[in-house]
């Protein structure tokens, strides 16, 4: 395709210069004659990059022809803070940090959508990711019956078994019929919904900010500033931890197994590129380690014992804001003291609660 590209219209795909794979780097620069070893690694890491491209636009076709199927790329956005400006004093105090968890569907209109909280409402981890996600899934369209989700392989926020509890809940509780949740290979994990991560940054720029409101607005208009006359505005959805479910609570209820399959072997979480939940399949989780597997292999999460009760409703995870630490409430209290935070914002900084500061003994 690149070469089709170069010899016909003299255009030629952008290498990026930062976030580059380390086992493709390190291949380049190792000296001939190499292992055997190190190049089958290579070319099965090749491999499985391409499949799992080729697979996300196979889905991207499908989902443009298919009004009962979706397809969304989703990914945590780096973290932003609060306050932000230019005033150098701010660049070394500690600030709130603010997480954005986004998602980007594959057919058009391309909707998108951005879900934030700050470390005052929750941390960073698979239950939140895996709320954010379910968020999501509640705004679909009825005649969805089917969802395929592609993402980076981070196991701390999204290739675990909390989020696989949430899939299975869902495909058991909802409208939705069949979940499949593919991982991008590590080292090649761009994706659509990255492109909103600059188009946020960008938004940003000489833009102050002191409240959410102002990450929420920015995140709204990211795309209007782009003049994207086809797409609309990204949606976007602040989420308090009123909001957030505890999907640990929910896998220690149903995930009685998640390490063997049903024919007995060692499951390699880590190593998982497909994950298939279904409604016909009740308790049942199917996986493959490469795209080009023909069959799944199977994990029955009830093990050997009764079928899996699934609970009725989903605990919440937090039962009141979180605090921030007294270190951080101080450089906070500097910030307005000195101004770097405008007045009329005082009183809500002033507001947030703390961990107080240990005496030394």
């Amino acid at each position: 395709m690149s070469y089709i590209y170069k010899i016909n219209y003299n255009l030629d795909f952008y290498k990026p210069k930062k976030d580059q794979c380390l086992q493709c780097e390190t291949y380049k620069k190792l000296s001939k004659p190499q292992e055997e070893q190190i190049i089958n690694n290579y070319e099965n890491h090749i491999r499985r990059r391409d499949e799992s491209f080729s697979a996300k636009q196979l889905d991207k076709e499908r989902a443009s022809n298919n009004n009962n199927f979706c397809s969304a790329t989703f990914d945590l956005q780096s973290v932003v803070q609060i306050p932000s400006s230019d005033v150098s004093s701010m660049y070394y105090s500690r600030k709130i940090c603010t997480y954005n968890l986004t998602l980007y569907e594959a057919a058009p209109p391309n909707r998108a959508f951005c879900f934030l909280w700050t470390e005052l409402n929750g941390q960073k981890g698979s239950s939140e990711i895996g709320t954010a996600i379910y968020k999501w899934i509640q705004q679909l369209s009825e005649n969805i019956t089917e969802i395929s989700l592609y993402s980076d392989t981070c196991s701390g926020q999204n290739r675990n078994q909390f989020v696989a509890a949430l899939f299975l809940y869902i495909v058991t509780h909802s409208k939705i019929e069949t979940i499949t949740h593919n991982f991008m290979e590590s080292g090649h994990s761009y994706m659509e919904v990255d492109s909103m991560h600059s188009t946020i940054e960008l938004a940003k720029k000489n833009v102050p900010v002191y409240t959410m409101q102002d990450w929420l607005t920015i995140c709204r208009l990211a795309r209007s500033n782009r003049h994207n006359k086809k797409c609309s505005n990204y949606t976007v959805q602040e989420l308090k931890y009123t909001d957030f479910l505890d999907l640990k609570s929910l896998a220690n209820i149903i995930m009685k197994n998640r390490s063997f399959d049903i024919k007995g072997n060692k499951v390699n979480w880590l190593k998982i590129k497909v994950l298939k939940y279904e409604k016909n399949m009740s308790g049942v989780i199917q996986f493959k380690y490469n795209y080009s597997d023909k069959e799944f292999n199977i994990i029955r999460i009830s093990g050997k014992g009764r079928p899996t009760k699934f609970p009725d409703n989903l605990k919440n995870l937090y039962d009141k804001p979180l605090p921030i630490s007294a270190l951080k409430k101080n450089d906070l209290m500097k910030l307005c003291k000195t101004q770097a935070i405008p007045e009329e914002f005082h009183e809500w900084y002033k507001s947030i609660h703390h961990v107080p500061k240990r005496k030394k003994l």
